[in-house]
């Protein structure tokens, strides 16, 4: 078991910090390309590295020192080189290696576009699961009347895949949540069907070309950005948003991407000019006039984001508004600048009117939004300087620049500035700062970064933002703030080791109204202490301790974690498994604490942990011949405080909860 391996299912958690603005579906491509690479590695001379910054695994300031180094001193003889580029730190390295090879076969490399099907690995997965006992939704409340869910309590979904490197992808997804319906009902098939065809250097003129469900990545995120961090994490110098303009949606995911057909032309060796066309239904909750036969929608108030088609009133917010986009970009990009004109136009079949609040009154509402903005970086030597200016049709502008400094081999210094007013409008906007929305926020970021040598490295950053209007069960205007530290030990091939503190303190709405305004201020201290040891090649031990600690209204909340891992992959046995045993206890959900957990392939578990209980899951996979990998997960958590689990159609008897998953896949190479 690779250490590298965990920095990867470390970062994944840094960045998921923010859990409830986090985009689900990003982690799940996060997740299938890294096993993709970790089987074909990317040929670091001659492969286009920059998806790796898209997914966050280095920076563009690093793949901008790469290349510089290359074109210097040439290609690189052994992945070892990487230690003498300036900006390549070692837990960078670690977390590069398991992804990218010097050697490759050379009919791989320099493979026709007209050839991508051929070449592909071909992929078929199917994927079940259950959970037990069943929640209210599913039971009768009489003879007569019918559950509130329509549909069955398993998941389900079947994925079609056709997918060489980075360069091509062709897939088709199918999925049902537990309690959609499926083959009857309001379903004459599958709840969720999505179909992608993605290809990269076509040919001379067309770099990138995307049909059907697709991301798109704009800037820094102040008009549109699908990608992969890039937001406040520990890993304190990635700030940057970077990635390729387009990328397939192969996730299961029903929010946040767009349908159509998007390209990027090469008009010379800098630039670039692209263009995109959507047209996608959205979930929303509806303002109808009429009867059920004539019914016409007025407007709606809101875009539900859940996915979910489980109820009668769910099912009638389904696919209800229309959300068409159109737009494009032109970009200059030179090894030492970059310059981007982008621009969006949003239009909605209805009106959106939001039930108008004081907080809210500045919002975007309405028919239809135009963005346009412009995004750069430019370099000097180990300075560099990037950001993001953007416009609204309302004549709001918003802002962020950051920069970047090398200020020795062993210590990075990042500092960003966002200005994002309160009337400034987008519609699915992913900006830096404490929140992604890129409006009502001005805040300052720091962040440092010391290697001491290659075995430890600290590194920590203070934000400090304010809100200057009204935010949600916030009735003034109000400030923020938040810190982090992290020191990190790491011995090569054997062990990893950090300790993290954060402290954040923000403005919240309090719930017994102490002062005027009604709000109060929550201070939340987090300390973490985590261990990585190779017990031996096949064998990974992994454990952690945690605490949070919370002071609101005069009143404290604490929480406390600890699990226990073991994960056993030995390189020749068909057989591997991951386990993990965890004890938590909070005194309420405030002082809540999130993990990251090992899941079957392609999938992510992130729960939250509160009150008082265990959790155990087991994950085994086996592999009969090459081609074919079966899996299968049990888990299961006890509470030692409680004798019913959730709430509403969630509902369940009892204090324990068990789900079983199994899934199939077979792969033709």
């Amino acid at each position: 078991v690779k250490l590298s391996e965990e920095l990867i299912q470390e970062y994944i958690e840094e960045i998921l910090n923010d859990l409830e603005d986090e985009q689900a579906d990003n982690v799940e491509f996060f997740i299938q390309m890294l096993e993709e690479f970790s089987k074909k590695p990317l040929h670091i001379n001659r492969d286009d590295l920059s998806i790796l910054a898209q997914m966050g695994i280095v920076t563009n300031d690093q793949l901008s020192a790469f290349e510089h180094h290359v074109n210097t001193y040439g290609k690189l003889i052994a992945l070892y080189e990487l230690q003498t580029i300036p900006n390549w730190d070692m837990v960078t390295i670690q977390r590069v290696r398991p992804f990218v090879t010097v050697n490759r076969e050379l009919d791989e490399l320099f493979i026709k576009p007209r050839d991508f099907l051929s070449a592909s690995t071909l992929y078929f997965r199917t994927y079940l699961s259950r959970r037990f006992p069943d929640p209210r939704g599913f039971e009768s409340a009489s003879d007569t009347i019918p559950p509130a869910y329509e549909g069955d309590p398993f998941r389900h979904y079947i994925r079609l895949r056709a997918q060489y490197q980075y360069r091509f992808s062709m897939g088709l997804t199918v999925e049902k949540d537990a309690g959609e319906a499926l083959f009857s009902g309001s379903n004459d098939t599958y709840d969720y069907t999505s179909f992608h065809a993605y290809a990269q250097s076509v040919n001379k003129f067309i770099h990138l070309l995307a049909l059907g469900d697709y991301k798109i990545n704009m800037g820094q995120g102040l008009i549109l950005h699908n990608g992969f961090g890039g937001n406040k994490s520990a890993y304190v110098t990635q700030i940057k948003k970077g990635g390729k303009l387009f990328r397939p949606h192969p996730s299961t995911s029903e929010i946040n991407f767009f349908r159509g057909i998007g390209a990027e032309f090469k008009l010379s060796d800098n630039w670039r000019l692209a263009a995109f066309y959507s047209n996608v239904r959205r979930d929303g909750n509806v303002i109808t006039e009429g009867d059920d036969v004539d019914e016409e929608i007025q407007g709606f108030t809101s875009i539900l984001t859940s996915g979910f088609h489980r109820t009668q009133s769910e099912i009638e917010d389904e696919k209800k508004i229309r959300y068409e986009a159109i737009g494009g970009r032109l970009g200059l990009e030179k090894r030492k600048y970059s310059l981007h004109f982008n621009a969006l136009q949003s239009n909605f079949s209805a009106p959106f009117n939001r039930r108008v609040q004081p907080y809210n009154q500045f919002l975007f509402g309405g028919v239809d939004l135009f963005n346009a903005s412009v995004d750069y970086g430019i370099s000097f030597g180990r300075l560099h300087v990037f950001g993001e200016s953007a416009f609204s049709d309302n004549g709001a502008l918003a802002h962020v620049i950051g920069l970047k400094a090398g200020l020795s081999k062993n210590v990075k210094w990042v500092a960003s500035y966002r200005h994002y007013p309160r009337d400034y409008h987008t519609i699915q906007p992913n900006s830096f700062g404490e929140s992604r929305n890129a409006n009502n926020e001005i805040g300052f970021y720091n962040g440092i970064e010391y290697a001491i040598n290659r075995q430890f490295q600290v590194s920590g950053y203070f934000d400090f933002w304010k809100n200057p209007w009204l935010r949600f069960n916030v009735d003034a205007p109000t400030n923020g703030k938040e810190y982090v530290f992290k020191f990190r030990y790491y011995k090569k091939r054997k062990l990893e080791a950090y300790a993290q503190y954060r402290f954040e303190e923000k403005a919240v709405a309090s719930d017994t109204r102490i002062n005027f305004t009604g709000i109060d201020l929550r201070k939340r201290n987090q300390l973490r202490c985590h261990l990585n040891y190779n017990v031996n090649k096949a064998l990974l031990w992994r454990s952690r301790v945690e605490y949070n600690h919370i002071r609101f209204e005069n009143r404290v909340s604490d929480g406390f974690l600890i699990f226990q891992d073991f994960i056993y992959k030995p390189i020749l046995s068909p057989f591997s498994f991951t386990s993990r045993y965890a004890f938590f206890k909070t005194d309420d959900y405030d002082s809540r604490i999130y993990t990251y957990e090992n899941h079957l392939l392609y999938n992510y578990s992130i729960p939250a942990f509160a009150d008082t209980g265990h959790r155990f899951y087991i994950n085994l996979r086996y592999r009969p011949i090459s081609p074919l990998t079966l899996e299968l997960r049990y888990d299961r958590t006890i509470y030692t405080d409680r004798e019913t689990i959730g709430s509403g159609t969630q509902l369940r008897d009892g204090n324990s909860v068990d789900q079983i998953a199994v899934q199939v896949q077979y792969v033709l190479e």
